[in-house]
């Protein structure tokens, strides 16, 4: 089962301390596709904690 993660429009500090990415049905064996096309800003703290939290 493929995994994939659909980032918010603001990829900032704020919601992204917010959001956790922790899931059960994630395998963490497969790979993750992160989307990001929803994307419309984002800044170096928000991009870190993204990659931080997966």
């Amino acid at each position: 089962m493929k995994n994939s993660i659909k980032i918010w429009p603001d990829l900032n500090d704020m919601t992204q301390a917010l959001i956790s990415y922790s899931n059960k049905t994630l395998n963490v064996e497969n790979e993750m596709h992160i989307d990001m096309s929803n994307v419309r800003k984002a800044n170096s703290s928000g991009v870190v904690l993204t990659l931080v939290w997966l």
